[in-house]
């Protein structure tokens, strides 16, 4: 993917609102999820649970700008626009075992819903 269709892919979804921290209550434990169309990945600054961060950036020198998704999450964070929502530490586990076993967290879909972001 070129750098510019990779900013262009970050740019918009920093507008969508596509970047979650999700936070323990009473903790400084937190983990950033990029909300998919079709599928959810986990991310921290420099790391991102997707395919493409997996095979270009860990393993081969070519790509060292990583994912889109990175790339969107250093946009919003820059920009302070990432969400932030406080959950129990069943929750976080739920959340974080859906998005690896199902490719998509529906617990934080709900929560998104309910809390109006």
């Amino acid at each position: 993917m070129s750098l510019l269709r990779k900013e262009r892919k970050a740019e918009r979804s920093v507008k969508e609102g596509r970047i979650i921290r999700l936070s323990l209550e009473n903790s400084r434990i937190s983990v950033y999820v990029f909300l998919g169309k079709n599928k959810d990945y986990l991310m921290y600054q420099n790391y991102c649970s997707c395919p493409y961060f997996a095979f270009k950036s860990l393993y081969t020198e070519k790509d060292l700008g990583g994912c889109y998704h990175l790339l969107a999450l250093n946009k919003a964070l820059e920009r302070d626009v990432v969400f932030t929502i406080y959950v129990s530490e069943d929750v976080f586990k739920d959340v974080i075992f859906e998005i690896y076993t199902m490719d998509k967290s529906f617990i934080l879909r709900k929560l998104i819903m309910r809390r109006g972001y």
